[in-house]
Parts: C-alpha cells; sequence; structure tokens
C-alpha cells in the first residue's frame, strides 16, 4: 500500500528506498527508478539499515582530472557514479576495479518514471 508521505521500492537489486511518490502511481506499479551519478556515495561496507542503497561491483572507472566517474555491475544494470577527486589528504576510500561496493543516496534525490 502506498502511503500519502512516502512509496517504498523493492526490486532491481535496491535493498530498499523511501521517497516522495508521483501522483500517477499506485501500489504494485513498475517503475524506472532514476539517481544523478553525483548524488550518490561510494562505501567498501554496507551502511546503516534503513538506508537507500544497492550493492555492485566497479567494472569501470574513468579519471577525468577533478572527479572519477565508477561504473557498477548491480544485479544486471550499469550503475554510474560521480566521485570528486580531493586532495589526498581528504581523499578517503579509493575504489579499483574489481571492487565490492555498495551506493547510497538521499531520498529526495531519487526520480520515478511509469514503465
Amino acid at each position: 500500500m502506498v502511503e500519502p508521505d512516502d512509496l517504498t521500492i523493492h526490486g532491481g537489486g535496491i535493498t530498499k528506498k523511501e521517497i516522495p511518490p508521483p501522483m500517477t502511481l499506485a501500489s504494485g506499479d513498475d517503475v524506472v527508478v532514476a539517481v544523478r551519478p553525483g548524488k550518490m556515495t561510494l562505501a567498501r561496507r554496507p551502511p546503516e539499515a534503513g538506508e537507500n542503497m544497492i550493492q555492485g561491483i566497479i567494472t569501470d572507472a574513468l579519471y577525468l582530472g577533478t572527479s572519477t566517474q565508477y561504473f557498477l555491475e548491480t544485479d544486471g544494470v550499469r550503475t554510474e557514479v560521480f566521485r570528486q577527486n580531493t586532495d589526498s589528504n581528504s581523499a578517503g576510500e579509493s575504489f579499483a576495479i574489481g571492487d565490492k561496493v555498495w551506493a547510497t543516496w538521499l531520498p529526495k534525490s531519487t526520480l520515478l518514471f511509469p514503465q
């Protein structure tokens, strides 16, 4: 059942997603989920329970100078994550092809389209 204030999506490798629903969707409808690549964050460990996340394997990485684009294989779907490069003192984790990672994002960064 769709609640008036949010919607939970299951499937496509997405563990949980709560987002404001478009008015044209009903419970059980198939949708296409879109998140801008720059709105996602990568981590080596699973995030806290209840966060929006999708697990994948890094298949490609493209260094672009000020940023790096990572491509993840997530249940047969190619997912792109954009990560800003920073100086070496604050860069945090680095990722390589073949790494198992989790991509997370805020609910407000999610767009839904009827399929």
